[in-house]
């Protein structure tokens, strides 16, 4: 099994290729150089000058209260790892999964400006309406890297992506799917009209 440092410094260089929020004199929203130490399966929030790691139960309990102690330029790194749960991603917080395809988010996650979600999934199944991710009203230059949303309802429309607000949203590497028994939305942008409208 690859090191935890060492495959963290994959997907930082992997991450970089393609990180168009990058600027001049800007944090790194994924700067993970520093150690971890030993692998525990649980979450880890780096702090945003790699001073800290503080190490969270791998659950819903765990992410909600690595999320409260989040602040800009902090990262939340996650294991291979099913939570359910509707959580926000407070502006400037990178959410990292160690698996596209194992870690798996199944409730709404709402992400804030300069929010980051990379190298994870969100999957939502539910009757009535049903959103994967919201970018919130207040969000500006987001970003969605290495995603796959997945949203089906029995009933009611599905959107995999909601923009609310008018910022920016940057999307790479992303697949998205909207199966509904009423209507389905890969991305729906609040202000837009739709066809037939």
């Amino acid at each position: 099994m690859i090191p935890l440092d060492a495959h963290l410094e994959n997907l930082r260089k992997k991450f970089e290729k393609h990180a168009w929020r990058h600027k001049a004199g800007g944090p790194d929203p994924l700067d993970i150089t520093g150690a971890i130490g030993s692998y525990e399966y649980k979450i880890y929030l780096q702090s945003a000058g790699n001073e800290t790691v503080t190490a969270y139960d791998a659950d819903a309990t765990g992410l909600a209260a690595a999320i409260a102690d989040a602040g800009d330029g902090d990262i939340i790194i996650l294991p291979a790892v099913s939570i359910d749960g509707d959580f926000t991603v407070p502006a400037g917080v990178s959410l990292i999964g160690l698996e596209r395809k194992r870690t798996v988010l199944t409730g709404q996650i709402t992400i804030g400006d300069a929010s980051v979600l990379y190298n994870l999934t969100v999957e939502r199944s539910k009757e009535g309406d049903a959103t994967g991710v919201v970018c919130a009203a207040s969000a500006d230059d987001a970003y969605l890297h290495n995603v796959t949303i997945s949203v089906t309802t029995t009933s009611g429309n599905a959107t995999g992506v909601w923009v609310v607000g008018a910022g920016t949203l940057r999307l790479a590497y992303c697949n998205i799917t909207a199966t509904a028994g009423g209507v389905g939305r890969a991305v729906y942008v609040l202000g837009l009209e739709e066809e037939g409208e």
